[in-house]
């Protein structure tokens, strides 16, 4: 991997992403779950514990704002697509990106898993927030890409699909009941996999050419 062409890759994402806005809505949709479940935790096995958790997983949609104009922006631009880094900016930087933010968002509530509601809670936490993390990643890794619309709008249905279905089955209203050592297999494993399918996707995407959309005069702009 060509170093230079990795950061400036990376500082263009950054760059397209950083629409004050639409951080402004992850952040707050990250920190507001964060503070809830830091405050007042609903202990395991009442009637809103499940529901709680797969709230927090469903907190991962937030991942979609910080990273919206990051997709959009580069790709609805020739400048972007023409540069010498444009694979890496298409293919491996918005997996790495949204990672770090589900990694460093996961790693906080993991946190107050343990001490809030200790290992039966963070098994929990593990599993849930993993499953939902990696759907979005392939969510962030489409946007804005030609052909790649069912990507991206599967991802962003789905996680809301499973959060519900999960809250509402009635099978797991005492959490999964997994063994912590499991809970942490299934993360990686989560994580691994989403990673591992997306940029499978977005390489041959790449591959395949034609990846120009048409301009956006709102998102190109970013106003």
């Amino acid at each position: 991997m060509d170093k230079n062409k990795f950061l400036g890759a990376l500082k263009l994402y950054i760059e397209a992403a950083a629409n004050p806005l639409t951080i402004a809505v992850g952040a707050v949709w990250f920190i507001g779950l964060i503070m809830v479940f830091a405050l007042k935790p609903s202990p395991v096995g009442s009637d809103d514990y499940i529901t709680m958790i797969s709230i927090i997983g469903s907190a991962h949609i937030g991942l979609f704002f910080m990273v919206f104009f990051g997709g959009y922006k580069t790709s609805q631009n020739k400048f972007y697509l023409s540069s010498c880094c444009a694979k890496h900016l298409f293919t491996t930087i918005p997996i790495i990106v949204s990672f770090m933010i589900c990694f460093a968002y996961d790693t906080v509530q993991a946190l107050l898993a343990y001490v809030n509601l200790g290992n039966a809670g963070l098994s929990d936490v593990l599993v849930s927030n993993s499953v939902c993390g990696a759907i979005m990643i392939l969510n962030a890794g489409a946007i804005g890409k030609k052909k790649l619309e069912w990507f991206f709008s599967a991802p962003y249905i789905g996680i809301i699909i499973l959060s519900s279905a999960i809250s509402h089955s009635g099978r797991f209203n005492n959490g999964f009941g997994l063994p912590l050592g499991v809970a942490f297999v299934i993360a990686f494993g989560a994580y691994a996999l989403g990673i591992t399918l997306t940029l499978l996707i977005t390489n041959i995407w790449w591959k395949n050419g034609n990846r120009h959309s048409m301009p956006n005069k709102f998102v190109v702009s970013g106003t």
